[in-house]
């Protein structure tokens, strides 16, 4: 058994944290199970609207709404041991609404999805994703430790 500890990060220009948050889990070399991490919102969108009471002065107007999930999904599968090092296999996805732009009155939402069989050494912090940001000159980065259980 192992504790795997995620830390995403969300890098400014300058290459420095401006915004990072941890997540951790256990994971076993025995099974080839799936263990998952979700965290997150559903945030309403307007998609239509309507007016109740028949055309009356005192009508009520109804809105519909639609909900988008926002937030931190990973899955990790197929957990091997190789010398000192971990193997598996790796899902995270991100996502966020953007900041709002003056000329959009609906929400712009943000995602990065990264999937792929990594080797992570034990004990030893590491950088398995990366990516440049589509709204900004920063980045984020994916870190991952795995710690045996003793």
């Amino acid at each position: 058994y192992y504790h795997l500890d995620f830390v995403i990060d969300e890098l400014g220009s300058d290459g420095k944290p401006v915004n990072s948050r941890t997540y951790t889990t256990t994971v076993n070399t025995d099974t080839h199970s799936t263990t998952s991490i979700r965290t997150g919102s559903r945030i309403p969108i307007a998609v239509g609207s309507f007016t109740s009471g028949g055309g009356k002065v005192s009508a009520a107007a109804d809105t519909q709404f639609q909900y988008q999930s926002v937030g931190i999904n990973i899955d990790v599968r197929h957990v091997q041991e190789i010398g000192r090092q971990l193997a598996l296999d790796l899902t995270a996805e991100l996502s966020g609404v953007a900041a709002t732009d003056q000329n959009l009155h609906e929400p712009v939402f943000r995602e990065n999805r990264w999937q792929a069989s990594v080797i992570i050494p034990v004990g030893k912090q590491s950088v398995v994703f990366t990516s440049d940001s589509i709204d900004s000159k920063g980045s984020t980065r994916v870190l991952v430790t795995a710690t045996p259980i003793q």
